[in-house]
């Protein structure tokens, strides 16, 4: 099966990013048990500031929405939830796939 990545662009709310990134540093361990590896993280410096980007690899299809699933339903993933329900305006999800130039 062929590796997909999964594209996050996140909106944080004003004043808001210390709290978002230190509710994602909890997530991080938790997906990656799943299977899923952070590619990277990063934050505008320039432009709509308060914007992250993640970049995430997953095994392949199965594996995104079993762990999707087991991640909403458990305790951490509901915590973060409400953390995010809180602090982010607007989060856009691309599953991509890599084309063959890709190294």
């Amino acid at each position: 099966m062929t590796a997909l990545y999964l594209h996050a662009t996140i909106k944080v709310k004003h004043g808001q990013l210390d709290r978002f990134v230190e509710a994602k540093a909890r997530q991080v361990p938790v997906l990656e048990s799943y299977g899923w590896k952070l590619v990277g993280g990063w934050a505008n410096v320039f432009g709509r500031i308060y914007t992250v980007v993640n970049i995430w690899k997953v095994p392949d299809m199965d594996t995104f929405l079993e762990s999707s699933g087991k991640w909403r339903a458990s305790p951490e993933g509901q915590a973060f939830r409400a953390v995010t329900s809180e602090v982010v305006e607007e989060e856009v999800l691309t599953l991509m796939k890599g084309l063959p130039y890709m190294p």
